[in-house]
């Protein structure tokens, strides 16, 4: 009668030992790489002209501008996961930005009464973002060879290119057209931001395994300075523009101006005197991207 008791118990704890070994291993790391692209970017800044000219009573014109917004374009990137436990993993990315080429346009037709015919505007910009993002994410629900997770991350964005250009021209009656092309080149310091996102992770073959994920980028960032270059044409007369806008200090933001040398037929000089404007760049992009991962045990 005991050994009929003992036996199921033994043959209970065998089954439930070999079950417990039969579980997925837990790896030490992950390595990863992954592509994505920049599909939407509620409340991001897009290319708008510095200021519009011509409009008042009677004018008329037309105006256009890409619909993407400051974000938009293609991630790619690669890291490392630590597992800590079956639900918490710490890791570290570094994520590069291809920031798309974001254009704006306008053509005004003042009054009759203003002598002009026309005028209008063309311009662009573009960033490109290298960041490091640690990040801290979370198995929200798994099961045999797939799991969905959560990520919550610090954007670390060290090095950031934006870069904006200017076209205007003016045509008055009978004269030659006044041209203007200039180019603002932002710098900006290591600045902060926040990475949220979410996907599934699922076998594939081995050790590998494949990712599905969807996450929003939110980064606001000052320059700490900007510099403009380009050329002003007025009728035979030729500028050299080449001026710091502003420099951000410590004690708060300062202007710093100096002379745009002048080429045409009289010599002379045109001096740049500007004002501080207070810039930031406000990027919202929601990412989705695919990637594989590499368990190292």
């Amino acid at each position: 009668m005991k050994i009929k008791i003992i036996l199921p118990i033994i043959l209970l704890g065998i089954l439930t030992a070999s079950a417990s070994f039969a579980q997925e291993k837990q790896p030490l790391f992950y390595f990863k790489a992954y592509a994505g692209y920049g599909l939407l970017t509620p409340g991001s800044d897009g290319p708008y002209p510095t200021s519009v000219m011509g409009v008042e009573n009677g004018a008329t014109g037309t105006y256009s501008y890409s619909k993407k917004g400051m974000g938009a374009g293609f991630n790619d990137g690669f890291g490392i996961e630590k597992p800590i436990g079956k639900i918490f993993s710490i890791g570290l990315d570094v994520n590069f930005l291809h920031g798309k080429a974001l254009t704006s346009s306008y053509t005004v037709n003042p009054p009759p009464s203003e002598n002009i015919n026309w005028i209008s505007y063309a311009g662009s910009t573009t960033c490109s973002i290298t960041s490091f993002i640690p990040n801290v994410s979370a198995n929200v629900f798994q099961k045999h060879g797939y799991s969905v997770y959560t990520r919550l991350g610090i954007i670390i964005a060290s090095k950031i290119n934006h870069q904006n250009t200017e076209n205007y021209m003016i045509q008055s009656t009978g004269t030659i057209p006044i041209t203007e092309n200039l180019v603002h080149v932002s710098k900006y310091g290591t600045e902060l931001g926040l990475n949220i996102g979410a996907g599934t992770r699922f076998n594939l073959w081995g050790p590998l395994k494949g990712t599905v994920e969807i996450s929003d980028n939110l980064l606001s960032a000052s320059p700490q300075s900007m510099h403009e270059s380009g050329v002003i044409t007025e009728a035979y007369r030729v500028y050299v523009d080449n001026y710091v806008t502003y420099l951000k200090s410590n004690s708060g933001v300062t202007t710093s101006s100096s002379t745009a040398v002048a080429n045409d037929n009289g010599g002379g000089s045109v001096t740049a005197s500007n004002t501080a404007p207070s810039l930031t760049l406000h990027m919202n992009s929601i990412v989705v991207s695919v990637g594989l991962a590499f368990a190292i045990r």
